[in-house]
């Protein structure tokens, strides 16, 4: 059951990020041969498709059988991502939309 801190989070960052795509979808399930492989947690499009990824850190990071997957998936589907963690008590800390993020980057371009 995922927690209100991390929810909340998820939605404050989609606020900051919004006008930046053209859609963010949260908790966005991806699949291959009709098999869940992960879900991400803000997915976010431009004209060209998927541009971004955040996956909003609360009791665990990103590990790497999920970054391995994600990978995988993207590599398989020939989809170039910038994909990004953020933590949700930074995020929650913050009084105000932040001129700057803070987050690690797993962008592999």
């Amino acid at each position: 059951m995922e927690s209100y801190k991390h929810k909340y989070a998820k939605e404050i960052l989609k606020q900051w990020i919004d006008l930046d795509f053209i859609r963010i979808d949260l908790e966005q399930m991806f699949f291959m041969n009709g098999l869940l492989i992960f879900i991400c947690d803000l997915v976010c499009y431009d004209e060209n498709g998927i541009n971004t990824i955040y996956e909003v850190e609360h009791k665990h990071e990103l590990d790497a059988t999920k970054l391995n997957k994600m990978q995988q998936y993207f590599y398989y589907n020939d989809i170039i991502v910038n994909l990004y963690e953020i933590q949700a008590e930074w995020i929650m800390r913050q009084i105000e939309k932040p001129k700057k993020l803070k987050y690690i980057d797993f962008t592999t371009k």
